[in-house]
């Protein structure tokens, strides 16, 4: 009905199952309450993912929710995101990759902090891939990186 109170009925009728086909429309009458709706009922919701993957500003204010979201259910979709999105909290979305051991992306994370050490770090001993460390070092253009890689290389086939 283009109404606000649609979602008071959605609350109350516990409707959030049958909402999908009207996403659009209710983002329309209140895009925040839609976003906040999606999250709180992500078992029968999980579609925060489409409305970032159709425009990534439309769920902005949640990019650090979609952050531990993706750690929880689709870390295979992570790294895409955290390439894609850009208004998550850094600090949390470090903590979060650290805590899953997901290690690619803590890399990509520290790497976009300019901390690039400890991205080749956990290259070197967590992942154990010299191609990807070779890469990151000519992706940064650091001396200072590719010293350490050459220092930590030594001695190891």
């Amino acid at each position: 009905m283009g109404n606000a109170q649609a979602f008071q009925l959605i609350e109350r009728k516990n409707l959030h199952a049958e909402i999908l086909p009207y996403i659009e429309k209710l983002m329309s009458i209140n895009r925040k309450t839609t976003l906040d709706m999606l999250i709180n009922h992500m078992d029968k919701l999980p579609y925060l993912d489409g409305v970032f993957s159709k425009n990534p500003n439309d769920s902005r204010d949640f990019h650090t929710a979609q952050v531990s979201l993706y750690a929880d259910y689709e870390p295979e979709k992570l790294l895409g995101f955290l390439r894609k999105a850009g208004n998550y909290n850094l600090q949390e979305a470090l903590a979060t990759c650290e805590i899953k051991n997901l290690y690619r992306e803590t890399v990509f994370l520290y790497g976009r902090a300019g901390n690039g050490p400890v991205a080749l770090q956990i290259i070197l001993e967590q992942l154990h891939d010299i191609e990807e460390a070779i890469k990151f070092c000519r992706e940064t253009g650091s001396e200072q990186l590719w010293t350490r890689l050459i220092e930590q290389s030594v001695g190891k086939p």
